[in-house]
Parts: C-alpha cells; structure tokens; sequence
C-alpha cells in the first residue's frame, strides 16, 4: 500500500499548484435555488477574508466523489475556505435521495436545487459534468472553478491551490494570516 506525500508548506509551491489547477476566474455569479419568486436568493457569502465553496451535483454523483470536501477540515484551511452550499442539479422532488446519497456529507449544509440562471452560469464557466466546484470571495465573485478531484493528486493540488488562494484573499481584504 503506498501511501501520498505529505502536503508542502511552501508558499511558492502553492502559488504555483494554483496557477496549474485550471486557473483562477474573475467572473462574477449569483448562485440562486429555484424560488418562486422573481427576486434571487444569494446563497450564504462567506466572511471578510474567508472563502466560500459551492459544489453543483447530481443525485447520480455518489458520496465517495463528494468525500473531496473533507480537505475543508485541514487545519490550514479550517476557517478560511468553507462550504457555503450543495446545488442540486435537478428537480426538487430529488432532493430526500440526493440527501441520501450523500450520506451525511455536507456538514449539515441544506441542499439547494439549481436554478435556470445559476445553470446557465455554470455553463459559461466551463460546467460540463458534475460534480463541480467553484469558490467565491465574500463579495461574491468566483474566483476559482474545476470538476472534483479525481484522485489524490489532484486533491493534493486543490488543497495547495485553495490554500493559495485563501493567502491572496486575506492578503487582498487586510485580514491577518
């Protein structure tokens, strides 16, 4: 059994493994749930200098592909990059077996069923398959998007990417790091 390097400290590394990982995007998205009315709903920001974490999936998507949020507890991003919600592409009568196939994951975070606008954004964006991710600043503005990890690697990339990137945003709203 062979078992994954340890995650490198260096700032450089990071700043690089974030300029590897699919690039950072300066677009700006309003993630809003299906609702009756005309008015959006903004999905939960995260606070000054701290980073929020959307994942748009599908029932289809099973909880093993979604365990990627775990790397949201290491303690170098604890605080700093948390999940602000799970959107749901689908109908909301998918809801209970999208709860269920989660299986827990999610910490507790209601799951929201995609809009029309929020998927067409997602699509400007590059969202072709789910599950998918994106982070956004506390002003709202995506800042990185990409498909789930798909293996340790990759996952050792996004978490010095993600910790690169919450460097930046503490750095950009004069929060100490």
């Amino acid at each position: 059994m062979s078992h994954a390097p340890p995650i490198r400290s260096s700032r450089r590394a990071a700043a690089a493994a974030l300029a590897a990982t699919l690039g950072v995007l300066s677009v700006t998205a309003v993630l809003a749930p299906e609702e009756e009315s005309a008015r959006p709903v903004r999905a939960e920001l995260p606070p000054r200098g701290a980073l929020g974490l959307h994942v748009a999936f599908q029932v289809e998507d099973c909880a093993s592909t979604l365990a990627f949020l775990e790397i949201l507890d290491h303690p170098s991003l604890a605080g700093r990059v948390g999940l602000s919600s799970l959107l749901l592409i689908g109908e909301a009568e998918d809801v209970p077996g999208a709860a269920r196939a989660l299986r827990g994951i999610g910490r507790d975070r209601r799951i929201r069923v995609a809009s029309g606008a929020t998927r067409r954004a997602l699509r400007r964006m590059g969202f072709r398959r789910t599950p998918f991710f994106l982070v956004e600043d506390a002003g709202g503005v995506v800042r990185f998007a990409a498909p789930v990890p798909g293996g340790p690697r990759e996952l050792r990339s996004l978490h010095a990417s993600l910790r690169a990137l919450a460097d930046l945003e503490e750095r950009r709203a004069g929060v100490a790091a």
